[in-house]
């Protein structure tokens, strides 16, 4: 009887274990972030991005631009340092679903359209940038121009 129950005892928690949680280290952190690297495509996107980026720039511009993003930028070392970033700030059951995502169909499909997603949105993020600077430079003069602050 014993054995038996010691048996049963085994099963459930071997049971229970398979639906447990993944363990959460900086090893299993980067194992899983990997994993997402590998879905992301970051050369591809990159490619991608700075294809749909360029078509905003004057077409002189543009082979220069692309040739920067895609021959210049050190994509080896801006990897490496995200999967650091990721380590330190995702933990592995995050990690693990960002890499399923990314890895999916639907995941797939839509980074393949995140380039033109970031060509429609960086000229409105480029004015905003200089509306802001503009702003900011105005509100400085003013108070510069006000006695007594």
């Amino acid at each position: 009887m014993r054995r038996f129950a010691f048996a049963m005892m085994l099963i459930c928690l071997h049971t229970m274990s398979l639906g447990a949680e993944p363990e959460d280290t900086p090893a299993t952190r980067r194992q899983a972030a990997e994993r997402y690297a590998q879905a992301n495509d970051l050369p591809k996107m990159l490619a991608d991005v700075s294809d749909a980026m360029s078509k905003n720039l004057p077409p002189e511009k543009r082979a220069e631009f692309k040739s920067l993003m895609t021959q210049y930028l050190r994509v080896d070392a801006l990897q490496e340092a995200m999967l650091i970033s990721m380590v330190r700030h995702f933990t592995t059951r995050e990690l693990n679903a960002l890499a399923a995502f990314y890895g999916s169909e639907e995941g797939k499909s839509a980074m393949a359209k995140f380039g033109l997603y970031m060509a429609d949105v960086m000229p409105m993020v480029e004015a905003e940038m200089k509306h802001a600077v503009e702003a900011s430079k105005a509100d400085k003069a003013d108070k510069a121009k006000t006695p007594g602050t």
